[in-house]
């Protein structure tokens, strides 16, 4: 009996062994993708980024430059010559919002005349 019952848990064994790498790569193949995919969603959700075209002016506050809207401020990260601070200029970029501070990457800023 005791033989019997050794040689069964020896075959759990080996059955588990066997089988448990071809159910995760069975599952792996299409859960992995969607994790990814939720994974991305959740990077974007969480970030808040999108593209945009915001008219404010140019402010500089303890050093960094500021992008004011009527409605929003942002960090204004990009290439952004300090000689439109104080101006009133258009901007199209990415904004992405984390725990209550917006950043606007510029990808064009022009001076509004």
């Amino acid at each position: 009996m005791k033989t019997v019952i050794t040689r069964l848990n020896t075959m759990i064994v080996v059955l588990t062994l066997v089988l448990f790498p071809l159910v995760v790569f069975a599952q792996g193949t299409t859960a992995g993708e969607d994790a990814l995919d939720m994974k991305a969603e959740d990077m974007t959700n969480q970030g808040k980024m999108e593209i945009v075209t915001v008219t404010g002016i140019v402010s500089q506050n303890q050093g960094q430059l500021m992008l004011e809207s009527a409605t929003e401020s942002y960090l204004l990260n990009g290439d952004v010559d300090e000689a439109m601070i104080g101006k009133n200029v258009i901007a199209t970029g990415v904004v992405a919002g984390d725990k209550g501070k917006k950043t606007f990457d510029a990808q064009s800023i022009k001076v509004v005349e």
